[in-house]
């Protein structure tokens, strides 16, 4: 494992959950006197690689010279609300990019074209939770959506590619998870690893790293 920082303060402990559908989170313990709030970014360094994901603080403060807090990927804009809007013959790009605009957050560039292109006859986005708006939608098309590790908003179908490292799979996939033993916190939900679709993938760091997967079937 590298060096793992919070806005180049070394991190004590981390628990950093990446939904197969969601938003990312990251409970952390870090190693600074100041308080920390705003945008972040949460860093693995190790020798010809680098992790980063950006986020944003939801909350924290210090006690006994460490902030402790939780962060969550992207701007933090799908914590907050919004108003209803009516659709006609409209497609899902639109719904989704306006949306996201109105919160602060960006749509990912990799998104899939071909689900963002399906045309809605009618649609009404409900006055509520923006992360449950942008469920709704992707409910609608068919579609899943995760913050991806730079802040962004992927909209799309999982296709399962094989990850780009090995891991090796320690135990107990009969009770619902696997254990893997990693180099960094560089696995990500939507990929394959030893014949396993990665779903929610949990990245703990105490006095080491450890990784958690829940498999899809």
């Amino acid at each position: 494992m590298g060096q793992v920082t919070l806005n180049a303060e070394a991190v004590f402990a981390l628990r950093l959950t990446l939904p197969l559908r969601g938003r990312w989170t990251a409970e952390l313990e870090v190693d600074s006197e100041a308080d920390i709030t705003g945008a972040v970014t949460l860093s693995d360094s190790q020798p010809g690689e680098q992790v980063t994901f950006q986020g944003a603080v939801h909350r924290g403060g210090v006690l006994v010279n460490t902030w402790r807090g939780l962060i969550v990927g992207g701007t933090g804009g799908l914590s907050k609300d919004v108003t209803a809007k009516h659709y006609r013959e409209i497609d899902a790009r639109t719904v989704i990019s306006e949306l996201l605009a109105e919160v602060g957050e960006a749509l990912a560039t990799t998104s899939t074209a071909t689900v963002l292109a399906k045309r809605l006859p009618f649609w009404t986005r409900l006055t509520g939770g923006a992360r449950e708006a942008l469920s709704a939608v992707c409910d609608a098309i068919g579609a899943t959506w995760r913050v991806l590790p730079s802040g962004a908003v992927w909209i799309g179908v999982d296709t399962w590619p094989a990850a780009a490292d090995q891991f090796q799979v320690d135990r107990d996939f009969p009770a619902g998870t696997v254990e893997l033993a990693p180099d960094s916190i560089n696995l990500l939900p939507g990929v394959t690893v030893d014949g396993l679709r990665v779903g929610r993938v949990e990245h703990c760091i105490d006095d080491h790293l450890r990784t958690t997967v829940w498999p899809v079937e």
